[in-house]
This record gives structure tokens, sequence and C-alpha cells, in this order.
């Protein structure tokens, strides 16, 4: 134990904040991860990660910034292209639901 104490004393706080930073996400992730599997909602975030992946591509293309923006990224607008796309794809499901409930 003290072995383990030692390690993270000589650790730069960066560090310690890392491990405290990853340590929560992966638990967030896990409860996340299982509710999104048990609604069968894992295709999806699979889905949006392509849409990000395209829109980051696209906007790297066209160099497209808009001013509005209050900062100048890529992944902002990324981000927005992700977001209406979970949207369109909730709505998608949703009636695909309600159709083969019939």
């Amino acid at each position: 134990m003290s072995a383990i104490a030692a390690i993270f004393q000589n650790m730069p706080e960066i560090m310690l904040r890392a491990i405290v930073v990853g340590t929560l996400v992966s638990l967030c992730a896990s409860l996340l991860g299982v509710t999104l599997v048990l609604k069968r909602y894992s295709m999806i975030g699979d889905g949006l990660s392509h849409v990000g992946f395209g829109a980051l591509t696209v906007d790297n293309l066209f160099d497209y910034r808009p001013d509005h923006y209050q900062y100048n990224s890529p992944f902002t607008v990324g981000r927005t292209y992700k977001v209406g796309a979970s949207v369109d794809v909730d709505k998608l499901v949703n009636r695909i639901r309600k159709k083969n409930s019939k």
C-alpha cells in the first residue's frame, strides 16, 4: 500500500487530475453504455461517430468557419451536425417503432 501512495505523491498534479477524470469518465460511460445497449441504441452511437468524422472532413475540406460562432473550431461545426443528426435519427427510430407496434 505504501508503494502506491509513493507513486501518487511523486506524480505531477496534472497526472493526478487525469487519473481522476479518466476514472469518472469510465464510470459514467459504463453506466450510459449499459442503458444504450438495453434500449438498442448502440449502433446509433456508432453512426453518430461517422457523422462527426464526415462533418469534420467536410469542414476541413471547405475551411468553413462561421463568424457568429464563439469558437471558430471544426469541432463546433461537427458538434452542430451531430446534434442535428441525432435528432433526425431519434425521430426516425420513433417512427419505425410506432409503425412496427401497430
